[in-house]
C-alpha cells in the first residue's frame, strides 16, 4: 500500500526485496513513475507545442520566412506531451487497487470453491491477488504469477477499498 502512495520511496523499495518473488511482480509491481507528475508534464508540453504551432503557422501567413526547426520542435513537443500522457495513463492504472488482496496466511489454491477441489500451488502470505469473483465464502483469484484459482476469502485481506462482488 505504501508503495502505491510513494512509488518513488527508495527505502520502501529496499523492503519489498525481501518478498519473495509472486509478491512483487505481475498485478503487484508498482511503476517507478510518479504518475500526477507525469501526466500534468504531458499536458504542458502538449499545450506548449500546439501554441508553438500555431506561432509557426501565423508566422507563415504573415508572409514571413518559415521556420521548420520551431515547426519540427512543435510537433514533437505534441508527440512527447501525447506520450506523457499515455504513460502517466498506463501508471493510473497500474496503481489501481479496485480487486486486488494480500493473502493474509498461506493457503492452497483448488481448482474450485471447495477445499477438497484439486490443489494448484500455494499462495504464501503477503502475495498479491486480483479477486476474480466471490461466492459465499471462496474468492476466485488471479495470483500475481498469473494462476488462478480459488481461496477461502478469510484468507484475503482488500489492498484498496473494495473486492469483487
Amino acid at each position: 500500500r505504501a508503495m502505491r502512495l510513494d512509488p518513488l520511496a527508495s527505502d520502501l523499495r529496499e523492503h519489498l526485496l525481501s518478498l519473495p518473488a509472486g509478491a512483487r511482480e505481475g498485478i503487484a509491481e508498482v511503476p517507478l513513475v510518479p504518475v500526477t507528475a507525469l501526466g500534468y508534464a504531458g499536458m504542458i508540453l502538449w499545450t506548449i507545442g500546439w501554441i508553438a504551432l500555431a506561432y509557426c503557422m501565423w508566422r507563415r501567413r504573415a508572409e514571413r520566412a518559415p521556420i521548420a526547426v520551431a515547426r519540427n520542435a512543435a510537433l514533437v513537443a505534441i508527440l512527447l506531451g501525447a506520450a506523457g500522457a499515455g504513460v502517466s495513463w498506463w501508471g493510473a492504472q497500474q496503481l489501481r487497487t479496485d480487486g486486488l488482496a494480500v493473502v493474509v496466511r498461506p493457503e492452497t489454491m483448488r481448482a474450485g470453491p471447495d477445499s477438497e477441489a484439486d490443489a494448484l500451488g500455494g499462495a504464501a502470505s503477503g502475495d498479491i491477488v486480483r479477486v476474480k469473483q466471490r461466492q459465499q465464502l471462496w474468492s476466485r483469484v488471479l495470483h500475481a504469477d498469473g494462476r488462478e484459482g480459488w481461496i477461502p476469502a478469510d484468507k484475503l485481506t482488500p489492498l484498496g477499498t473494495t473486492l469483487a462482488p
